[in-house]
């Protein structure tokens, strides 16, 4: 605590990617009347955080050293000049990570989680995991660390049930809970003129060639080419949208090289910007996780696919689980965009059909702010 201010760190948040930058976002718009000092150890260029109101907590791991640590010992009235927190001040850690713990990452990560956080319960802070994905842990060791993670958070938040009843298997406590993803509680304008307006908006994701099966590896260049060309021969409007900075440039390039008639592509700087982009699309293929949150949320069709679990659950949560393809399912793909394109009738249902999901996401999302307020409140 900082004059009397309570100090939450932000973790899991890696520029450039914007659907990280999302849950941020979320963060500091939900307490933006409340008077507090936020900070983030600084992982990223400057640059990225510069746009936020955070301070830097000095943190820089190297080799397992933290070499800011000598920034510590400077008096506030020195630190505060460079935006300087250190560790004692913090009083509460937000993790929202996203998907982080589980055997795709490997044990590092959750070595890494276990090992603070009951550092900082014997220090008295409060730990929050936002909602996110979670598993599957296959490795004993593993399961261990999750369990020393779930017995010392004071609210985990899992975001599809598969989480939730992977947690639930390994430690029964009561501080776990589910709730949906919380980046639609972003506000987004309705007023500003998009250049995409009615667009068929695309979001490749690099992550489909490294974290896909084999199967999806091989198939899922095509699957875009196949279907922006689909899109083209329907006389729609397309283009292709970067969700993830520089990262997505080479298989966008792979794409554009591919297509039959040249596309425009678009990297939007502003994630909030990039999500009132995608909100006001007419359909959004993608296999972002947050592109496509950013659709269904906004009552935006989709035709999805994706790497994890965490995709599976997401359309599911929005009875959209029909428009989940394998990269390999190019046809049936091409189908429902043709049915979406050509059926007003059956675009109209989808799109109502996703708005009145989200009324009961919202009131989740509600429910999962109440719970943090109440803790929050509770410690001061």
């Amino acid at each position: 605590m900082i004059n009397n201010k309570i100090v939450i760190e932000i973790r899991g948040i890696g520029f450039p990617n914007k659907g990280a930058e999302l849950m941020l976002l979320a963060i500091l718009e939900h307490f933006k009347d409340v008077d507090l000092f936020w900070c983030m150890a600084p992982k990223n260029d400057y640059i990225h955080r510069s746009v936020y109101p955070l301070w830097q907590k000095t943190e820089i791991d190297y080799k397992g050293f933290n070499v800011a640590s000598p920034l510590s010992l400077l008096p506030w009235k020195f630190r505060r000049f460079f935006g300087l927190i250190s560790e004692s001040e913090v009083d509460y850690i937000f993790d929202a990570s996203g998907f982080a713990y589980g055997d795709q990452w490997g044990l590092l990560n959750s070595q890494k989680l276990a090992a603070k956080i009951i550092k900082w319960k014997s220090q008295g802070k409060k730990t929050i995991l936002f909602p996110q994905a979670f598993g599957p842990f296959t490795d004993d060791k593993h399961r261990l660390l999750i369990k020393n993670i779930c017995e010392n958070a004071d609210l985990i938040f899992a975001r599809d049930v598969d989480s939730l009843n992977t947690l639930k298997s390994i430690s029964n406590t009561d501080n776990i809970s589910l709730s949906p993803d919380f980046t639609p509680s972003i506000s987004v304008s309705t007023s500003n003129v998009n250049i995409l307006k009615d667009h068929i908006c695309f979001i490749p994701n690099t992550k489909m060639l490294v974290k896909g099966d084999d199967t999806e590896k091989q198939h899922y260049l095509n699957f875009f080419v196949e279907l922006i060309d689909s899109a083209i021969h329907l006389n729609q409007q397309v283009a292709l949208l970067s969700h993830d900075g520089d990262r997505d440039e080479i298989l966008i390039n792979a794409i554009q090289q591919k297509v039959k008639s040249p596309i425009p592509c678009f990297y939007i700087d502003s994630a909030k910007e990039l999500k009132e982009t995608i909100s006001k699309s007419k359909i959004v293929v993608s296999s972002r996780f947050h592109g496509l949150v950013s659709a269904l949320s906004n009552g935006v069709p989709v035709i999805a696919t994706g790497w994890s679990h965490k995709y599976q659950n997401l359309l599911a949560d929005y009875n959209s689980i029909s428009t989940l393809f394998r990269s390999s399912d190019i046809d049936a793909a091409k189908q429902e965009l043709r049915n979406l394109v050509i059926n007003s009738d059956y675009y109209l249902e989808r799109q109502s059909a996703l708005i009145e999901c989200q009324k009961c996401h919202d009131a989740s999302i509600k429910l999962m702010w109440a719970k943090i307020e109440h803790l929050i409140s509770q410690s001061r």
